[in-house]
């Protein structure tokens, strides 16, 4: 891996030089994109070679930034599944910042929930999934009341009462009521493991408007494979599964076996298991689920070949992958039309995110969040 540096003595240089004249809002750098005209004095340090340029460098498009899908004419359902990059809304009234996570100041905030609002509103979706929203009940002044409320009138949020765990941040749910109903009551997974950490998956039956045809949504959440903290089988095995798999493995366990026991309501088409799981797809807590009968949606539409992998939802360290998924039960999958990513986040700097240091017209989707939303199509 050969990384570009500036050449520069300054650490973090404003303007951010590249690609010239300086990164904005519209002129972008994204994965994939190719660069030419490299000359320059290698050297090691910091862990990384290093090219320090004697000329500026020529950067050309090969990943443009594409609209959001369209729904195709034959899906009666779009689920849309994002990772919110933690949604904190402060005290609910304006203040209280900087928040435990997230914005550091309402301007911030501001700005994050106006781009997370773009990124969400323009697939047009029908039901939104969602990880790392504030875990902070779900009265009025909450985040997830404050997110549906910008979402529009129509929008509405699955409420699972005091089950949604410890942790800061939790998985939830929002609908379109005047196109799905929620039906019967929502409930979270609080056994163990998730009786004693971690972050609960939430799960509700939705039914389309004037139709008997239904769909479960399970959205989980597993632990992150930073090792803070990590001692015993859940430290770096060295297998390239990072810290804490066993961790990820004994929560997919646990939620196989409460998805396979949770009641099957007349009319129901499947069950689709949305969110992040902190694993990419050679992983544990994947196999486990591809032999409970899960299939990855998104490969299952568009595979990878040996040299390219498509509709990935993460980038570390300049290497795309995938830790969010769309997997259907084997019922469900004759009913799935279209399934992807849609690259507005990973692809895109860090510094064009709302706390980074370039401005950006608010309400713009690109680099909304660091995870990309995955797209599920269905016509039930």
């Amino acid at each position: 891996r050969l990384l570009l540096d500036d050449g520069l003595g300054a650490r973090n240089p404003r303007p951010i030089p590249w690609p010239g004249p300086q990164l904005s809002a519209n002129n972008t750098v994204r994965t994939g994109d190719k660069v030419s005209g490299l000359t320059g004095i290698l050297d090691f340090r910091f862990g990384a070679w290093r090219l320090q340029p004697q000329s500026t460098p020529a950067f050309s498009p090969a990943n443009p930034r594409a609209p959001a899908p369209e729904r195709p004419e034959s899906a009666t359902l779009r689920v849309v599944t994002l990772n919110l990059g933690n949604f904190f809304n402060g005290d609910g009234r304006g203040g209280g910042f900087p928040a435990a996570r997230g914005a550091r100041s309402a301007t911030q905030f501001e700005q994050q929930k106006a781009r997370l609002v773009a990124a969400l509103t323009a697939p047009n979706p029908d039901i939104i999934a969602v990880t790392e929203m504030e875990n902070d009940g779900y009265d009025g002044d909450s985040a997830i009341a404050e997110l549906a409320g910008a979402l529009g009138s129509h929008w509405r949020y699955v409420e699972t009462s005091d089950n949604t765990g410890s942790d800061a941040i939790r998985t939830d749910l929002l609908y379109r009521s005047d196109r799905v109903v929620a039906e019967g009551s929502p409930s979270r997974l609080t056994t163990t493991p998730f009786d004693r950490r971690g972050r609960p998956p939430v799960t509700q039956v939705f039914r389309l408007i004037h139709s008997d045809r239904a769909l479960r949504v399970v959205v989980p959440h597993l632990k992150s494979k930073a090792c803070r903290d990590a001692s015993g089988q859940n430290r770096d095995q060295d297998d390239g599964q990072g810290c804490y798999n066993h961790s990820r493995e004994q929560a997919t366990r646990a939620i196989i076996r409460w998805t396979n026991a949770l009641p099957h309501p007349d009319g129901l088409s499947g069950t689709l298991i949305t969110g992040d799981m902190n694993a990419y797809a050679r992983e544990t807590p994947l196999q486990l689920l591809e032999a409970a009968g899960f299939i990855n949606a998104v490969r299952h539409i568009h595979g990878c070949t040996n040299t390219t992998c498509k509709h990935t939802s993460y980038s570390y360290h300049g290497r795309s992958g995938t830790l969010d998924y769309s997997l259907v039960s084997k019922r469900l999958l004759p009913r799935i039309v279209d399934a992807r990513t849609w690259s507005i986040n990973s692809d895109e700097p860090r510094a064009l995110g709302y706390k980074g240091p370039v401005t950006v017209p608010t309400g713009q989707p690109w680099r909304s969040s660091d995870h990309n939303p995955v797209i599920t199509d269905l016509s039930l």
